[in-house]
């Protein structure tokens, strides 16, 4: 799906040009299956899919388009780790604060905008600390409308489910008219955790790119390997996808300046280092 087509599922224009300003042209698999699904029609979508797939920018999408709607509604993106909320909110910022959209963050560590939060567009929070807030300030869930939880999988944890489920739980008996998007690559039993939640299951099996996964040999001695002769720097590694096991010869990025020296070659640099340093 091209990001052009975004204006026949209701999303506005000027969403739809600022993404292509980003150089945002085509859409992943697993986004455009979840437009399909409902995203922008404020259904409950869990979302299972791979890693490097967009899973956050299908949060990202819904936010900006409710943020831009005559009935311009606020959205919370829920992650399990203070060192995440502040890297998302840095990331946010840098992206969609020039087009005046307001982001904020509520952490243990940042609390600064806690007794404002109903005038931000976007508000990023920890589990415990968004539950806790609710508990506290149930007005807070007024005008709220999407809710983004990502590495949702966590409500299955024995130390950190217990305040996640309490705030699903609250907002689906309370709050049913808010829209929540659960984000996962690991979820195990996914279509249980979306018949809980009221989402519809939207779950991707393959990746868009194809991932190597595998193990760079370092030996000094030639080794063989499949009838392939193995020597130093050599990558041995399994195709995600389509299972393949293969051998890149001399691949040799071991070393960091090697890495940072490979990416400035890939024409899609932000996606190369994720994908250089998985192999």
């Amino acid at each position: 799906m091209r990001v052009d087509e975004l204006i026949q599922h209701k999303v506005s224009e000027s969403v739809v040009a600022k993404l292509k300003e980003f150089g945002y042209e085509t859409l992943t698999s697993a986004q455009e299956a979840a437009i399909k699904e409902g995203l922008f029609e404020g259904k409950n979508l869990l979302i299972n899919a791979p890693t490097n797939t967009g899973k956050t920018f299908i949060g990202e999408l819904a936010a900006l388009n409710a943020s831009q709607r005559l009935s311009r509604k606020r959205s919370f993106f829920l992650v399990p780790l203070k060192a995440l909320a502040d890297q998302m909110f840095q990331d946010f910022n840098k992206k969609y604060g020039k087009w005046g959209i307001k982001i904020a963050i509520s952490t243990s560590d940042h609390y600064e905008n806690d007794v404002d939060l109903p005038s931000y567009d976007i508000v990023i929070s920890t589990y415990e600390k968004i539950n806790g807030l609710i508990i506290k300030q149930p007005e807070i869930t007024q005008g709220i409308g999407l809710i983004v939880v990502d590495e949702i999988q966590h409500v299955g944890d024995n130390t950190r489910g217990i305040a996640l489920e309490m705030l699903l739980t609250r907002l689906r008996v309370f709050s049913p008219e808010i829209q929540i998007i659960g984000l996962s690559a690991t979820v195990s039993n996914a279509k249980s955790l979306a018949d809980w939640l009221g989402c519809t299951l939207v779950e991707i099996t393959k990746r868009d790119v194809e991932l190597r996964e595998g193990i760079l040999y370092t030996g000094s001695e030639p080794l063989e390997f499949r009838k392939t002769n193995l020597e130093k720097g050599d990558f041995i590694y399994k195709e995600y996808n389509s299972s393949i096991v293969g051998v890149e010869k001399k691949l040799d990025l071991n070393l960091i300046d090697k890495i940072v020296e490979q990416c400035k070659t890939d024409v899609y640099t932000s996606q190369a280092l994720p994908r250089i340093l998985k192999r």
